[in-house]
């Protein structure tokens, strides 16, 4: 009775897997002699054609004899064997199933035939073909790009390099490595900073994105821009982190080649105004200088010493005018190879310094300076670039309207709340044509005469205001000639939370 049940759960068990996978039987010699429904449905074969065929009428051709020799020494030698066959429709589509084959053994330990159990894993196997695909894929841009991946497990300090970020370390592939070892590979001076940026991602869960430079295995000093971010887990707690991890050198030289070269352009464009304003001084020195001449002359005929200091007194401000024009000449041409320096300034007092290095210029032509509002106005800029941008902006000015009968220049200035800080510059010309502002500002673009001249003036001054984040344009709607500078409210924001 009890040998009846036990055979009854054997079959049922039989049934079940017959049910529910792919079901063959083979003879000794891998004919096959039994095929389930499961097995006709998934190879389009019908039993009869099934029935007394080898086991090769589904062989794909996927996989080469090595496979094949392997799984027939394995269930030859009484051992079940397990893998993956891409097996071939009766169409001629591919399909994929797990499979297990075992012998059965006749009561002598001989093998009369193979059972095999199979079920089908073809979207398994294409999802793996496409996430290979994608990895491949990934590799390749990660060396195309020189960008790798890492991760810091929080609690054991292991650190997880891709490949590519070996390859960037030029380290081997594979060797263990710690937090404490990543951070020595950092210059000393950078080290703080990458580690200030981990401990706050780390309590704050604040990522970064910034740039670095370190010093390779090999010795090699490269610039690397290092990302990360915070992974939490279920509770909220910071549990690891993770980022990207790029070699960019030939970008951040290339960046320091054109912010020199930006600087080079900056001076030379400098000296040439310089130049144009010493140029100009030349005749308003020669004043002062016959005053003081005549002062010595006259000075030498007095008889006493008391007369002739009461004379030399006279000289006192042509001797102040002639040093101011030098002061304002030397304080121009002030060096600028130094590092960029932007912090809050007060841009009234730099509309008026630049004014002041152009006011020989303004005498000169008897042009007048206005300054219509002089609130103090507190802006995040680099002051010797936006002295530049007025002075430049002056001298087109006057040499605009010299010729006119009404002369003047006219500044002013005031806050928009949504959209910033407006600075205008306008003259008593008439404005300027539609189809020459559109080019104004192109470097070396000039409508002046031969020799009056390069355009490159106010070229400078739209590259310096783009470099503040703002922007300069012509008011076509002003009955005179006016320009327009925007600063954006960001930079009134940053000026007001510096001085907070």
């Amino acid at each position: 009775m009890r040998t009846d049940k036990l055979r009854m759960k054997i079959k049922n068990f039989i049934r079940s897997i017959d049910t529910s996978a792919i079901v063959a039987y083979t003879n000794a010699d891998g004919i096959i002699t039994y095929a389930n429904d499961n097995f006709c449905k998934i190879s389009g074969y019908s039993q009869k054609e099934l029935i007394g065929q080898n086991q090769r009428i589904v062989n794909s051709g996927h996989h080469p004899k090595s496979f094949w020799k392997n799984m027939w020494d394995t269930i030859k030698a009484g051992k079940t064997w397990h893998g993956d066959i891409c097996n071939k429709t009766k169409k001629g589509e591919i399909y994929w199933v797990s499979t297990t084959i075992s012998p059965e053994l006749d009561d002598e330990g001989e093998i009369i035939g193979y059972f095999a159990i199979r079920f089908e894993i073809t979207r398994q196997k294409l999802l793996e073909e496409e996430n290979a695909d994608l990895l491949r894929v990934n590799q390749a841009v990660q060396e195309i790009a020189k960008v790798g991946g890492w991760e810091l497990d929080v609690t054991t300090g292991k650190v997880i390099w891709t490949d590519q970020t070996y390859i960037i370390h030029e380290i081997p592939l594979g060797i263990k490595i710690q937090k404490e070892l990543a951070i020595e590979f950092y210059v000393e001076e950078d080290r703080p900073r990458i580690q200030r940026a981990i401990e706050n991602c780390l309590e704050f869960g604040k990522p970064w994105d910034d740039y670095f430079q370190l010093v390779t295995a090999k010795g090699r000093k490269i610039w690397v821009r290092t990302a990360g971010e915070a992974v939490y887990d279920r509770n909220g707690k910071v549990q690891k982190l993770r980022g990207t991890f790029q070699d960019v050198t030939s970008l951040k030289e290339a960046e320091l080649k054109a912010e020199q070269e930006r600087k080079l352009f900056l001076h030379s464009a400098k000296l040439s105004t310089l130049g144009e304003m010493a140029s100009s001084m030349i005749h308003e020195i020669s004043n002062p200088l016959t005053v003081i001449s005549g002062v010595l002359n006259s000075a030498r005929r007095k008889k006493t010493l008391e007369e002739a200091l009461s004379i030399l007194e006279k000289a006192d401000p042509p001797m102040e005018r002639l040093l101011k024009m030098v002061q304002n000449l030397r304080k121009y041409s002030r060096n600028e190879t130094v590092n960029r320096e932007v912090k809050v300034n007060n841009l009234t007092e730099i509309i008026l310094t630049s004014a002041e290095y152009t006011r020989h210029k303004f005498r000169r032509s008897h042009v007048e300076f206005r300054l219509k509002n002089q609130e103090p106005l507190m802006v995040l800029c680099e002051a010797s670039e936006m002295e530049q941008v007025f002075v430049n902006l002056y001298n087109n000015a006057v040499d605009a309207i010299e010729n006119l009968q009404d002369r003047w220049v006219e500044v002013d200035h005031y806050i928009d709340p949504t959209q910033g800080i407006f600075v205008t510059v306008t003259d008593s010309g008439d404005g300027i044509p539609q189809e020459i502002a559109e080019n104004i500002f192109d470097s070396f673009y000039t409508t002046k005469e031969k020799g009056k001249g390069t355009g490159i003036g106010l070229g400078v001054v739209s590259d310096i205001i783009k470099e503040h984040d703002s922007t300069i344009k012509v008011d076509h709607s002003k009955e005179h000639t006016c320009f327009v500078i925007n600063f954006p409210s960001q930079s009134l924001e940053d000026a007001s939370k510096r001085l907070a």
